[in-house]
């Protein structure tokens, strides 16, 4: 198990309820870093409470068959860092010193997720867990 701060795993679960946030399952819910946690971004939207089969199943992004979720995750975070108009420097660092292909199109629910994140971060009077 990885290092995360207490606080943001407490957001992350309140902000899911304890479930996945792409499935709604609650079958073995694990909390995962969108960027190799080594990268010490520890944003709570750079983490996203996935289920079994979204986290470790096959179809899992640490799954045999789980890159292009990966991928999806990656690219849609970084389209919400452009969105929150983060420059490009800031976006490079919170992304693992990386950027990510935005042109080609994510998964849907991946993509509702960030939608979600955007609306109750942004749009709505949201206070992050002290």
């Amino acid at each position: 198990m990885s290092y995360m701060p207490k606080k943001v795993i407490m957001e992350v679960y309140f902000r899911s309820e304890g479930l996945c946030e792409l499935t709604g399952s609650n079958y073995r819910c694990e909390q995962h870093h969108i960027v190799f946690r080594r990268h010490n971004n520890h944003d709570p939207e750079a983490v996203i409470n996935l289920g079994w089969h979204k986290h470790k199943g096959n179809e899992g992004v640490h799954g045999k068959n789980g890159h292009a979720l990966d991928l999806d995750l990656k690219r849609g975070l970084q389209m919400y860092y452009e969105r929150k108009g983060l420059s490009e420097d800031e976006i490079y660092i919170k992304m693992g010193n990386k950027f990510y292909d935005t042109d080609k199109p994510i998964n849907g629910d991946v993509e509702r997720h960030f939608e979600k994140i955007w609306q109750l971060y942004h749009e709505k009077e949201y206070v992050y867990l002290n």
